[in-house]
């Protein structure tokens, strides 16, 4: 691959040893329920790896923190091995793969502001986007597997602890701020995960902001993508799958549009308020927006928003 040949060494041999990795987990771990999807997926693996490596290399970290990095790939993939996406046999690492990818572009848009105070923090901010899903996902087995505890709170408390041992007060951090909250009405998740997300944007943290930013980037455009491709069976179990994908659609749309209107607000003082990571972020928002806008399930108002924005 072109790509391949550009990289230098040691960044080729930190690819290979992590895909040989992961190859062994797709092989041994992965729930198949038809072997001749296998190779098919082993290659979009490699491909989402080499995009991962090639956006770390931009960044130009020292040998200790892409070494950091790597440890921090092996141990969340890992965590993640017998995770699959909701919908599809696509594993759930591959996302984490993907969100660290955009994080790290995002990141390479900031190097010449005052954004990246030191390579450690960069390092921490791409471990964090790694482990972004960890505590959520995995906290009882971070945190040592049985537990005497079945509050949910005290174990992710004590899953977090185990992530900054490893890895770092910082990266504790960020992966505390995107941990999903125990909502309080469960009937109104949608409602209160909107309103979740708006409060990171508020809060001000940059970093935050690349992160959850990333997550629901990848998470639309993979539900774009499954729409683009699902087939409308005339069967009630088609049909259902098909309208948990608009649900999605909207619910990630919706959101996008949000901070899209309220880009300057959310990003005021910091470093995402200047014209390249700026320019940088609405491209991508315009390219995922305009692919939405082509699917069923958003609402009029929603189409004109979305026509207004693109142009």
């Amino acid at each position: 691959m072109d790509k391949m040949r550009t990289m230098n060494k040691e960044v080729y041999a930190q690819l290979r040893r992590a895909l040989a990795f992961l190859r062994n987990i797709a092989i041994d771990k992965w729930p198949w329920s038809n072997e001749l999807q296998l190779p098919s997926l082993l290659e979009k693996l490699e491909f989402d790896l080499l995009d991962f490596y090639v956006s770390l290399e931009a960044l130009r970290l020292s040998k200790k923190y892409k070494e950091r990095i790597d440890k921090a790939l092996i141990y969340f993939c890992y965590l993640h091995k017998d995770q699959m996406r909701k919908r599809g046999n696509q594993p759930y690492f591959a996302h984490i793969l993907r969100v660290a990818t955009k994080v790290a572009d995002m990141l390479a848009e900031t190097q010449n502001t005052d954004a990246n105070k030191t390579k450690e923090y960069v390092a921490d901010i791409i471990i964090s986007a790694l482990a972004h899903d960890s505590v959520e996902d995995h906290a009882v087995s971070i945190a040592g597997g049985a537990l005497m505890s079945k509050d949910v709170v005290s174990i992710r408390s004590q899953a977090l602890k185990v992530v900054e041992n490893k890895f770092g007060e910082s990266v504790r951090h960020w992966v505390s701020v995107l941990s999903k909250p125990e909502w309080e009405d469960p009937r109104n998740k949608k409602r209160e995960y909107s309103q979740w997300v708006q409060d990171i944007w508020q809060d001000g943290d940059w970093v935050s902001t690349i992160l959850k930013l990333s997550d629901i980037f990848d998470n639309l455009e993979s539900t774009i993508n499954e729409m683009e491709s699902f087939s409308l069976e005339a069967n009630s179990s088609s049909k259902n799958v098909h309208k948990k994908m608009q649900n999605s659609l909207k619910k990630y749309t919706v959101i996008l549009l949000d901070f899209a209107e309220n880009y300057d607000e959310y990003v005021s003082g910091t470093p995402l308020s200047q014209k390249g990571i700026k320019d940088y972020i609405n491209k991508n928002l315009k390219e995922l927006l305009s692919r939405a806008v082509s699917l069923p399930g958003l609402l009029d108002t929603e189409y004109q928003k979305i026509k207004n924005l693109i142009g």
